[in-house]
Order: structure tokens, then C-alpha cells, then sequence
């Protein structure tokens, strides 16, 4: 088996697809396949995959008509011929680090399912950072719920082939309105033998198309070519990583100083509930004392209508003997 196989789907984003494709050629593990997946592609993309297998022969082209949806069906048949230990996915308008399959590889050593960090970049250079832990329950509970909820893009999701080929999920044409990837997913999480796994380093850049509409895509073409520029060089990628990390740290400070006057407010409340608790308590306990004074007093005054009964019937007893 090879170490990783790389599922790369496109359809039109044309020379998109070399900048995305060559982060994957250029990765710290070699030992690698790539399957780029044409789904009903326009013919320039399709020059630019057959330039890239040219290129490297780790490089393989599988071509399909336009499929149902994003042609999920395809990538189903695609894996039927992998050798990957472990499959990768890569979006053909995305980004990686060159240590994303090596860090996806560890992940993957005690997990079927495995996310890294993807960096959402903004057109005008801002950069964004979904939350989420698929370790925790929660989180897991939470993409099952919530279909506009998904810090598990295509780009930073991998599984290990095994998990694919036993458990029977398979690649398949999403619902109507239910992202293609999260549909993915949820088959996934929804079964409680698969075994979850988030790392906490990020590995891919995203540009949304969602945050590019009506953006042409000569101009998309060039955003991708200077951020792949970057990429090439190690000292910028650690240095993006530090920086990104001082993001998260900013982030982090700015929500709890929005949420410290809430919890700041709770607080309160429950102090304040705290008391009132207490004062029902001290009053339930006074008035169980004078239920008890109050018992008491009953029980006395019960004993001395018994013993005004008996002298009574001692009278009445003492007249009936005397007549």
C-alpha cells in the first residue's frame, strides 16, 4: 500500500486546480497517489489534470460526465482502486502546508476519521477559524444536528481507507440543501464504532467560494498564485503558524471579554439564589420546629383529655355504686 491516496475533485476552476494539486505533489511524504476526479469538467480544466499527470506520474485522471450534485457517486468508484493506508481530500481552489499528509498520518494512528485545522482566508486577507473538537460528544452531536454548521471542509478531512471499504458509508449524492462534504460526515459520526479525532495545528488554507461570488475567476487565479508563493517558502509557514496561533490567542480573550459580563450577571443570580435558597431553607426549618412545639403540645393536651376522660368514668363509677 502507499501511505496516502489524494481525492481531488473539479469540475471548472481551470488553472485553480494546478496551484492546489502542486501542494499536494510538493508534501513532506512522497509516497503518495493522486486521483483527480473530473466531474463533467470544461476542457480547460481538463488540460490542466492531463499537464499535471504528464508531469508526475503519481498523478492519475479519472473522467466522468457531469454527475448528480457534485458527482459524490464518482469518488465512490475513484476509491475502489486506491492503495492508500489513509485517503485525503483536497478542494481544487485550496491550499495546503506541506506537512498536511505526515500530521493527517498521526491523527489517523488511533482514529478512522481525522480533521486538521483549515485557515478560512477572506478576499481582503482576513483570516478566519471555525471551532470544533471532534473529540468531544458534543461537537459530534452538534454537526449531526446542524446542516449550516461545519468545521469539516473537504480539504482538511481524511480517514483511513479500512474504515472506508468496512463500514459500508460510501461516497454518494447529497440530499437536497445538506452541504456535499457534511452529508459525508454525518454517515460518519453517526455511527458509534467510528472513532473520531481533531488535531489542533492547521494544515490547508480555504477560499470559500461562497465569500468569492461574482469575484472572475482571472482574479481568484491570482489570489491563489501569491498565497501558493508564500507557501513555498518553510520559514513563512512557521511563520504564518505562530502568527495564526497569536490570532486564535486574540480571538480567544476577545470572546470572554464578551461573555464575562454574562457569567458576571449569572454569577449574580445565582448567588442571589443561592440566598433565597438558603432563607426558604432556615424558614422550612423554623417551621418544622413549631410543628414539632405544636406536636408536642397536641400530644400534652391529648394526654390530659385521656386522663379528664378516666376520672370522668371513675366518677360516673363511683355514682353508679352508690345507688
Amino acid at each position: 500500500m502507499t501511505r496516502a491516496t489524494v481525492l481531488i475533485p473539479t469540475h471548472d476552476h481551470g488553472h485553480l486546480l494546478r496551484h492546489a494539486t502542486e501542494t499536494v505533489l510538493v508534501q513532506s511524504v512522497s509516497d503518495i497517489e493522486v486521483f483527480v476526479v473530473l466531474d463533467g469538467a470544461d476542457d480547460t480544466t481538463r488540460a490542466v489534470a492531463q499537464e499535471l499527470a504528464l508531469g508526475d506520474d503519481r498523478v492519475r485522471i479519472f473522467e466522468f460526465p457531469k454527475g448528480e450534485r457534485h458527482g459524490e457517486a464518482h469518488r465512490h468508484l475513484v476509491l475502489g482502486e486506491a492503495t492508500g493506508r489513509i485517503v485525503c481530500y483536497h478542494s481544487d481552489d485550496d491550499l495546503w502546508f506541506s506537512d498536511h499528509i505526515e500530521y493527517m498520518e498521526g491523527l489517523l494512528e488511533h482514529a478512522d476519521f481525522a480533521n486538521t485545522l483549515a485557515v478560512t482566508i477572506r478576499p481582503n486577507g482576513e483570516i478566519e477559524n471555525p471551532v470544533g473538537d471532534l473529540g468531544l460528544p458534543y461537537y459530534r452531536q452538534r454537526l449531526l444536528d446542524h446542516i449550516s454548521i461545519n468545521f469539516v471542509g473537504l480539504l482538511n478531512a481524511g480517514h483511513t481507507l479500512e474504515m472506508y471499504r468496512t463500514r459500508g458509508h460510501v461516497w454518494e449524492p447529497a440530499p437536497p440543501g445538506v452541504p456535499t462534504d457534511l452529508s459525508m460526515w454525518r454517515r460518519f459520526f453517526s455511527d458509534p464504532s467510528v472513532r473520531l479525532k481533531s488535531g489542533g495545528r492547521p494544515t490547508g488554507l480555504h477560499f470559500a467560494s461562497t465569500h468569492r461570488q461574482g469575484m472572475p475567476l482571472e482574479a481568484r487565479l491570482e489570489e491563489l498564485a501569491g498565497w501558493h508563493r508564500r507557501l513555498l517558502d518553510p520559514q513563512w509557514q512557521a511563520g504564518f503558524r505562530l502568527e495564526f496561533f497569536e490570532f486564535l490567542s486574540r480571538k480567544r480573550a476577545e470572546r470572554a471579554a464578551e461573555l464575562e459580563p454574562e457569567r458576571d450577571r449569572l454569577e449574580r443570580a445565582l448567588e442571589a439564589s443561592a440566598r433565597d435558597w438558603k432563607a426558604s431553607q432556615d424558614a422550612l426549618a423554623a417551621m418544622a420546629l413549631e410543628n414539632t412545639k405544636l406536636g408536642a403540645a397536641l400530644a400534652a393536651s391529648a394526654e390530659h383529655w385521656r386522663q379528664a376522660q378516666e376520672t370522668i368514668a371513675g366518677v360516673h363509677r363511683k355514682l353508679e355504686d352508690g345507688r
